[in-house]
């Protein structure tokens, strides 16, 4: 399972650029992916709140960041020939699975991966229920949940695939508990 988050310009999928890609193995914490991309010339979907939250420049990023074709190759080949993870997990992760399905598609990029995912807030509303908790309202809420502090802002998208694989961890296993090849 490859814990996946992206920073974007806005909410469209069709319309929107991603700025960075975020990833982390399930199994191995320490195996990590991160790139930042260069804007999609076309993208008609650019929120000055979006940007607030992940705190890019896309000047800077039109300067340093990775073409976006180069980025979707170099995290498929990631996850999926250098690990073998087919199932996508994360936070809001149909969200994350569609822009990436996207960006695949505008650079004719074969889509590797199934439908099938695991999203943390699902994981948060059983255990909340579980506990007789409210469910969690805010991705916020759902770190607490999971004894995890808020995500700092700005990010970026390795720090939320870093934060929602550990608070996947602790939904399903006891949070002292550490993978044997962490």
């Amino acid at each position: 399972m490859i814990v996946v988050d992206v920073e974007t310009t806005g909410l469209d999928p069709t319309r929107l650029s991603i700025l960075s890609i975020g990833a982390v193995d399930f199994d191995d914490p320490n195996n990590t992916f991160y790139v930042e991309c260069k804007p999609w010339e076309n993208a008609s979907d650019v929120s000055k709140e979006a940007l607030g939250i992940n705190g890019f420049d896309l000047e800077q990023l039109k300067r340093d960041g990775m073409n976006q074709d180069e980025a979707i190759e170099a995290f498929i080949n990631w996850a999926i020939l250098k690990n073998g993870k087919p199932v996508l997990a994360g936070h809001n992760v149909w969200f994350d699975r569609d822009c990436l399905k996207e960006m695949a598609h505008r650079a004719v990029v074969k889509w590797p991966f199934g439908h099938h995912v695991v999203d943390t807030f699902s994981l948060a509303a059983a255990v909340a229920l579980k506990n007789y908790k409210p469910l969690p309202a805010k991705q916020k809420d759902m770190f607490e949940l999971a004894g995890l502090p808020e995500e700092p802002h700005p990010h970026n998208a390795l720090t939320g695939a870093k934060m929602e694989r550990e608070a996947l961890w602790n939904f399903i296993f006891d949070p002292k508990e550490v993978p044997a090849n962490a």
